[in-house]
């Protein structure tokens, strides 16, 4: 076994050191491979690296804001470029997770150049469309199962929001503690006819849609899209009521800088298949019955073969065994169609479009 954190001393007389700085490289196939990145011992001895914890037989990483997953070691990518798998690793329950989190700062909300699109983790993202900002589906605080790492922010740090986009009702997509502890910030709330009720009743101003509908939030002109995700009628528990196809939707959104899609929670629909290409689709690929499934993924990823995707709703929960909140992007790109352009950002990476 090699050392990770450790002093070397070669038999040409140097001695180098490597604490604290590796990085992990994860192939295709599942084997992982340490970049043991050394430099020439220079510095003072006694101010030497100190109250680093050794971790052996796994490559120590720290993430670069600070913060990490939970449930084992903080990892670091051995690239940060947005670019596909370089911000995944396998955990030790088999969960493809993100290496590392970046915590969203306050300039995230200011006017800029063009749109940023970033994962915050779970089934939700936040846009930046030169300025005007829409967070669909965020879930900051309060849900009931354990995490796999924190969100990128907390609802107290939210800056704005002009648009509160939610999907549908299920608490890992529609959080009253989140939109209460940012409902100080917040202009306006789009969803279906049934959660905007819902909102209503908890003083909150929803505006309900039907499928179909358009919308404008700023210079975003949004879409609601079908879904097909009313799994409660199969639970004897949630039974109270019929839960309709409508109540649950996607969000197509015109920016001035690109189509982005977020097709929500659903199975695969055939008219899902026939809009106009977008330039970016807010993935989410569970290979569950009531997600769209790994196949569906596929033949999504088929039909529109030059948007750039973004995997969502995948190793944010601590629950291997539960398929809806897992999926491995690096099997996603062996199995789709010019797999670069599969972009797996962790939360709080932004990607832009200009």
């Amino acid at each position: 076994m090699m050392k990770f954190m450790a002093g070397y001393t070669w038999n040409e007389g140097k001695a180098y050191m490597a604490p604290g700085h590796n990085s992990v490289l994860m192939d295709v196939d599942g084997r992982s491979y340490i970049v043991y990145h050394i430099r020439e011992k220079r510095f003072n001895q006694d101010a030497g690296l100190q109250g680093f914890p050794a971790f052996p037989g796994r490559a120590l990483n720290s993430s670069r804001d600070g913060t990490g997953s939970r449930g084992g070691y903080k990892r670091q990518a051995a690239g940060h470029s947005g670019g596909a798998l370089m911000n995944t690793i396998m955990n030790e329950k088999g969960q493809a997770i993100p290496t590392h989190v970046e915590s969203i700062q306050k300039e995230a909300f200011d006017k800029i150049d063009g749109t940023e699109v970033r994962w915050l983790s779970g089934g939700a993202a936040m846009i930046n469309a030169r300025g005007t900002v829409i967070m669909i589906d965020p879930v900051l605080e309060g849900f009931d199962m354990p995490l796999t790492y924190d969100p990128p922010i907390k609802p107290e740090d939210v800056v704005r929001i002009d648009g509160f986009l939610v999907t549908h009702i299920d608490n890992d997509h529609f959080s009253i503690p989140t939109i209460r502890d940012t409902k100080a910030v917040t202009k306006e709330y789009h969803t279906t006819q049934y959660v905007a009720q819902v909102m209503r009743e908890n003083d909150i101003p929803g505006v309900g849609h039907d499928i179909g509908d358009e919308f404008d939030v700023g210079p975003v002109r949004v879409r609601l899209t079908p879904a097909w995700h009313n799994w409660q009628n199969d639970s004897k528990k949630w039974q109270y009521r019929e839960w309709k196809r409508e109540d649950y939707c996607g969000f197509y959104m015109d920016t001035p800088d690109g189509k982005i899609w977020m097709p929500g929670d659903s199975r695969l629909l055939e008219e899902q298949l026939t809009y106009e290409e977008p330039d970016v689709i807010l993935l989410d690929f569970s290979d569950n019955s009531w997600h769209i499934g790994f196949e569906g993924a596929v033949k999504l990823c088929s039909t529109y073969p030059n948007a750039v995707l973004i995997p969502i709703h995948c190793g944010s929960v601590d629950a291997p065994d539960w398929t809806t909140f897992n999926g491995d992007p690096a099997k996603l790109k062996q199995a789709i169609v010019n797999p670069e352009r599969l972009k797996v950002l962790v939360p709080g990476e932004a990607y832009t479009l200009k």
